[in-house]
């Protein structure tokens, strides 16, 4: 079996509206569906859409599911980024250099784990 390619990345949210305009902030989230409570769109990159979705988090405790995602955004303006997050209070819980570039990870306002990586 060969994947094509990823379809979407979709992140369970308490507050669907309120992520969804961190991502367009910081990540140029574009929105273009809401659907049953749920934002629906995609983040441009070089090599095409990336598609991204949150959707409201069923609280049922009954579930018994984890909940949970990393996401990590390449980017080619990492130092302005990261100064721009910080300005606005979000302190990485995690930064490292290697050969490979630049990594900082930060919390989502939901708690959801961002990485970014740049040079």
């Amino acid at each position: 079996m060969a994947i094509r390619y990823v379809g979407a990345l979709i992140i369970e949210a308490r507050k669907p509206e309120t992520l969804a305009q961190w991502y367009s902030h910081y990540f140029d989230f574009e929105i273009s569906l809401e659907h049953d409570g749920g934002l629906f769109g995609a983040f441009e990159t070089e090599r095409g859409p990336f598609h991204f979705g949150l959707t409201p988090y069923d609280s049922d405790p009954n579930i018994g599911r984890p909940r949970g995602v990393i996401i990590t955004f390449r980017v080619d303006n990492f130092d302005s980024l990261l100064k721009k997050l910080k300005k606005d209070g979000y302190e990485p819980i995690a930064y490292a250099e290697d050969d490979d570039g630049k990594y900082a990870m930060f919390r989502d306002p939901e708690g959801n784990q961002v990485s970014v990586w740049g040079e």
